[in-house]
């Protein structure tokens, strides 16, 4: 029998890596100064989507958004702080009821527009008429009893460039459309006129545009000659820019140069690759913006920041730290990027942060005089990389100028370090006075609160709760005997079981929800070509149960609970086996050759994804799904599914799930202070804005709020004001506000009405989780353990008595190292 005594403390935490944020990017020391700062201008009134902003020939802005005209364009000569709409010619339909439709817009230096667009016709309905072949196709999700005023064809896309004068040059695309056609007859993603998604003009006036074959073609839109075709290795193109007589393309794999005067590649793009290819650097959120100015730099940006390069440069410069302005905004949608005059940048994008989304313009100005990051700075640590925690850091620091928020991560994924070796790291640095100001727990041991390392926020809290602003139930559980708290989460999530009202109400115990998933896997019938039923692998299954149950394989006094591990063992099982007879042995040995490409393409540790299973009750509203699904409430796209399914089958529920244990919850974004930090209060204020209202209504799908007024605000139907109804008439409460379907395995279209949920409905829901009284951490090396000894187990290498004693031998052993 294996004891986890107090050395689990050395090996469950991870640690610090003082690492650059990006590879080889060169970086400053915090006592620099200069930085950009942001001056934000107003859009013209009635635009939105900016589709291209351009420095033009003669050094003024030019501008293409959507408005009341489809796509206008826009002049600017003060950099953007004002604008001059100034007319376009578009292309004009056969009739008056052909309406443009513009999907793609892009400007020239010298004033030319390339579009590609099309006309919707739409006519009355009569009744019993059919669709004529060219409607819309069968991947549109709507079928022909859901038309019922109008009546829609399949338009036909074109493609024009419009020169400096205004006059209409319509380009074909015919020839490239058919041969891609023709390779992708078999591809569900090809979608007709689609096919060429961005277009960009090069410093010669040439067209360059790509397609999701893995190619871009290269287009003189004076002539329509088309003078280059760029076959490339990746089969996906993440981003593309022209710079000069280049293109650089950047795919999955590589960042190639290609020249556009021969088309011949010339090389691989060493520097960037280092910096853009998920494999070499796993902290890359993707590319928002890449652009260029010149003849050999580019800029591209995402959430961490924006970026310079310079052709046959050895590295990266970033030159804007995302965490201190929009950039790293997610909710601020960028989506265009220029160089203005005199070292600035100027930006065009959507804001989200609320719903109304109006079009932002900023200006980036380098201020000498600023320092590179504020003088107040406080450090976050987490285990790994954590998007969201970077988001709440963003915007923290935009209401608090003055505070630099730092986010290291312990686990790069880009070296052999491993959770045991960080955590020895991060445990050494905050016993020597080094560690972090904040440390995000999920996932780390709670002997941190038993060795005194961390903080007593009970004073941050106690603004909340003294008037009644957070839950009281999971304050409750945070707080010891003396009053005190050391750990708070953030958000939670919530373990549930879903199905029919038959095997939902059933489950009480670890006994019946094993009982209930065997049934349910028995009913789904076999699988085969035409149907699939759902597989999980023994690891997959021991992390999916884990929250209900892994509480309980631990004693009070650390030693391996063998009794209550033995019946978890013998009920999974049965449940494996269940889901195993589903599915012949071929099937099977094809699915385990399938799941073993993941674990390769991932590594070992892919199946405690499975954890925070997401649980869509979508998946259970066709007849011949499973009867009852396990998972995790992250969001409030659940209750809005749920009620919808209740609200067409009164049969289908959902449940707080029980197991060997009940009541539980799983904390997200667990945050304590090191109590040897030197900037316990400002820390205490990033902790204290991330419980607030403001915080916590953002909408994410790490959790569900803590805070009450946020959680009672995801009652209220977000795009109301904006709800137009059949008839003309405002959104109400019992509306529908939509259809939802999907073509099932036989090509039915199976369709769900959309509603969002009553306030008595989020009330009871609300209610549940105010029931919730026990959260659930998880113990890694303890999952791991279970999860092997199961995969023998379930495949006969190993029989009961074995696995368990195996489970305790290999916790002793790995706690001897």
């Amino acid at each position: 029998m294996g004891k986890v005594n107090s050395k689990y403390a050395l090996i469950a935490l991870s640690s610090i890596f003082a690492l650059s944020m990006f590879g080889c990017t060169k970086t400053s020391d915090t006592s620099e100064m200069g930085r950009y700062i942001e001056e934000f201008y107003d859009a013209p009134e009635g635009i939105y989507d900016v589709r291209d902003l351009r420095v033009l020939a003669d050094g003024t802005i030019g501008m293409l958004a959507y408005g009341e005209n489809e796509i206008e364009l826009y002049i600017s000569e003060d950099e953007c702080k004002s604008w001059n709409r100034k007319d376009i010619n578009l292309p004009q339909g056969d009739s008056e009821n052909d309406m443009l439709s513009v999907n793609n817009a892009i400007l020239s230096k010298d004033g030319e527009i390339f579009i590609s667009y099309c006309f919707y016709d739409y006519t009355e309905y009569e009744e019993g008429e059919n669709l004529k072949e060219e409607a819309v196709d069968d991947s549109a999700e709507e079928s022909e009893d859901a038309v019922e005023d109008d009546k829609y064809y399949e338009p036909e896309y074109k493609y024009a460039f419009i020169d400096a004068e205004g006059s209409i040059h319509d380009i074909s695309l015919d020839e490239i459309s058919e041969s891609a056609e023709e390779e992708s007859e078999d591809d569900e993603m090809y979608y007709g006129g689609y096919y060429y998604y961005t277009f960009k003009f090069a410093n010669n006036g040439d067209i360059v545009f790509s397609n999701d074959n893995g190619m871009i073609y290269q287009l003189d839109p004076a002539s329509g000659e088309m003078k280059n075709e760029f076959v490339l290795d990746d089969s996906y193109i993440n981003a593309f820019v022209t710079v000069g007589d280049s293109l650089l393309v950047l795919g999955d794999t590589s960042v190639k140069e290609y020249s556009l005067e021969s088309g011949k590649e010339l090389g691989n793009i060493e520097a960037l690759e280092s910096e853009v290819l998920y494999e070499n650097n796993s902290k890359f959120y993707g590319i928002s913006n890449i652009f260029s100015d010149d003849d050999k730099t580019i800029y591209y940006s995402n959430t961490t920041g924006l970026y310079k390069y310079e052709l046959g440069s050895k590295e990266v410069e970033q030159i804007v730290e995302g965490t201190l302005s929009s950039i790293g905004d997610d909710n601020m949608y960028i989506r265009a990027f220029v160089v203005g005059k005199d070292n600035t940048f100027l930006a065009c994008g959507q804001d989200y942060n609320s719903h109304e989304g109006g079009t932002s313009i900023i200006k980036f100005i380098y201020s000498a005089d600023t320092p590179k990051t504020p003088e107040n700075q406080i450090t976050v640590y987490s285990l790994y990389e954590d998007y969201n925690i970077r988001q709440n850091i963003v915007l923290f620091q935009k209401a608090n100028p003055d505070i630099y928020v730092k986010l290291e991560t312990g686990i790069s994924g880009e070296d052999a370090v491993t959770e045991s070796d960080a955590l020895r790291t991060l445990n050494t640095e905050i016993m020597a006075g080094k560690g972090p100001d904040i440390i995000l727990l999920d996932g780390m041991s709670e002997s941190y609160l038993e060795q005194g390392l961390l903080e007593d926020i009970s004073d941050v809290i106690e603004e909340y709760t003294k008037n009644d602003l957070l839950f009281e139930n999971i304050i409750d559980a945070y707080t010891d005997k003396d009053g005190k708290v050391y750990s708070i989460p953030t958000k939670i999530k919530i373990p549930v079981v879903a199905g029919t009202t038959e095997y939902v109400s059933s489950v009480t115990d670890l006994q019946t929800l094993s009982e209930a998933l065997v049934k349910s896997a028995e009913n789904s019938g076999k699988a085969n070509e035409e149907k699939y039923v759902e597989m999980y692998t023994p690891s997959m299954l021991v992390s999916m149960l884990y929250y209900a149950n892994g509480s309980t394989w631990l004693n009070e006094d650390n030693t391996i609970n063998e009794d209550n591990i033995k019946e978890f063992l013998e009920e999974a099982k049965k449940i494996y086996d269940a889901y195993v007879a589903t599915y012949d042995e071929d099937q099977y040995e094809e699915y385990k050759k399938s799941m073993q490409y993941y674990i390769d393409e991932y590594g070992e540790d892919t199946d405690i994804y499975y954890l925070d299973n997401y649980l869509s009750p979508m998946s259970i509203m066709d007849e011949s799904a499973k009867k009852l699904a396990v998972g995790v409430i992250s969001g409030v796209d659940f209750i809005e599914q749920m009620y919808s399914l209740n609200k067409a089958n009164e049969d289908i529920t959902y449940a707080l799930i029980n197991g060997q244990t009940s009541g539980i919850f799983v904390p997200k974004n667990l945050m304590g202070i090191n109590a040897k930090s030197d900037n316990k209060e400002i820390a205490k204020k990033f902790i204290s804005y991330l419980l607030s209202e403001e915080s916590q209504s953002k909408e994410s799908y790490d959790g569900l709020p803590i805070n009450k007024a946020a959680f009672d605000k995801m009652s209220e139907y977000p795009y109301a004001d904006d709800f137009v109804g059949e008839n003309g008439e405002p959104y109400s409460e019992g509306q529908s506000i939509g259809t939802w379907g999907f073509s099932d395995e036989n090509g039915t279209i199976v369709e769900l009405e959309m509603y969002w949920p009553t306030k008595e409905y989020f009330n009871i829901f609300k209610s549940e989780v105010e029931s919730l009284k026990t959260p659930v951490t998880v113990n890694t090396i303890v999952l791991q353990e279970v999860s092997k000894a199961f995969d023998k187990y379930a495949n006969g290498n190993g029989n009961l008595d074995e696995v368990v004693k195996s489970i305790g031998d290999n916790i002793d052993l790995i706690l001897a190292e």
